[in-house]
């Protein structure tokens, strides 16, 4: 067997196996982590000042990552294409394949719908989705913040496996950003 054939294998096994895993997950529990979700990141955005945050969600595996990875760098990967396309008047809703490392995502921590997606774009999170492969939707308001501002990019943190925010780092983030696009205003 050629190189190119086991690595196809592979790749074929390794999506079955990690589906076998994502439909062990109940819906409903899919549902509650959705909600609780929605529920920090609104809750963030009312405590802190995070106009120049956007979050990502949920964790991600591909085939060379064994263990659930920040979806961080795929997701600036698509919103880098989709800052690419943006013009004065394309308040396009199109979602953008999702790759890491140039690899295909295989796997999300949790399933979001589309209801719960539409709902955590309302509040500013990026919501990773199935369909066809994995996507991400990048909502025009926020494309057009990222061609005229900078955006810091931060996951939602795994609560459930007892990580917590680390505030410190998001507000740093949230105050380089503010400042980087206020030195863009001006120049």
């Amino acid at each position: 067997m050629n190189g190119r054939k086991a690595k196809k294998l592979r790749r074929i096994h390794a999506e079955r196996h990690f589906a076998s895993l994502a439909a062990d997950v109940p819906v409903t529990e899919n549902s509650a982590v959705c909600e609780s979700v929605y529920e920090w990141v609104r809750a963030a955005r009312k405590a802190y000042d995070l106009s120049h945050i956007a979050f990502a969600f949920p964790m991600i595996k591909t085939f060379s990552l064994s263990d659930w990875f920040d979806p961080v760098g795929a997701v600036a990967g698509v919103i880098a294409k989709r800052r690419a396309l943006i013009t004065p008047h394309s308040y396009d809703e199109r979602a953008y394949p999702l790759k890491f490392q140039g690899e295909s995502v295989l796997d999300t921590e949790f399933s979001v719908n589309h209801d719960w997606g539409k709902n955590l774009r309302e509040v500013g999170c990026l919501a990773i989705y199935e369909e066809n492969g994995y996507k991400v939707k990048i909502p025009a308001e926020l494309a057009y913040n990222l061609a005229n501002k900078t955006m810091g990019l931060v996951c939602v943190p795994p609560f459930h496996r007892g990580a917590m925010p680390n505030w410190t780092i998001i507000a740093k983030i949230q105050e380089v950003s503010a400042d980087i696009s206020l030195k863009r205003q001006r120049s």
